[in-house]
């Protein structure tokens, strides 16, 4: 017999000792409804169903007691994952209305990954131009900077998004901003021989 923390309302992992197994589910809003229950070996990972507000079902057979609420502040988790986790993911597919959503529940358009990226930077970087006008409106900063200095501008001159950089510079990406190797988007673009991003920037004053 195992303890199982039965969560609806918001995806969360119940780590007590080795033997508690998580569950997943959808995040709606920011309730907990917290359940006991026995799993007589149900498979790890699978969803349980319940009624948000009221109790938790029955399970092939396996009754799961309701214990009542949990608010707590905010989104965390969305189908299992870190909900600014799925912000970069929803921005790097160019997913607009996963992006919207994810946002209306609370994602940080500011957040970070490791490697420093912002959800900007992905979508600079795959040219989701639709995107990355959102997450500018919602507060996104076009200046930020990854780990290796690199601007969401740098990526969209790199991998040849011509509208990504018009809109970069009109929103007031500094078209001169330097990298940690020292390079500005303009020698990026080159490089790549994106002529036509190259004079793009050139018309804005961008130095190679």
């Amino acid at each position: 017999m195992r303890i199982r923390l039965l969560i609806s309302g918001l995806s969360f992992v119940a780590l007590v000792a080795a033997w508690v197994a998580p569950t997943v589910a959808f995040a709606h809003g920011t309730r907990i409804h917290i359940g006991l229950g026995y799993t007589f070996g149900y498979p790890h990972g699978h969803h349980f169903r319940h009624y948000y507000g009221h109790h938790f079902r029955h399970y092939h057979g396996h009754h799961h007691r309701h214990y009542g609420v949990v608010v707590v502040p905010g989104p965390v988790y969305n189908h299992g994952y870190h909900i600014h986790i799925s912000l970069q993911e929803a921005a790097a597919k160019g997913d607009l209305a996963e992006v919207k959503g994810l946002i209306a529940r609370g994602a940080n358009v500011k957040a970070k990954d490791k490697a420093g990226s912002t959800p900007l930077h992905k979508a600079a970087l795959n040219g989701h131009s639709a995107v990355a006008a959102v997450l500018i409106a919602e507060g996104a900063k076009v200046k930020a900077k990854d780990k290796a200095g690199n601007t969401p501008l740098h990526k969209a001159a790199l991998y040849g998004h011509t509208a990504m950089v018009g809109l970069l510079i009109a929103e007031g990406a500094k078209v001169n901003a330097r990298n940690d190797n020292g390079d500005r988007p303009l020698r990026l673009a080159a490089q790549r021989d994106h002529n036509d991003i190259v004079d793009l920037l050139g018309r804005y004053g961008a130095k190679e």
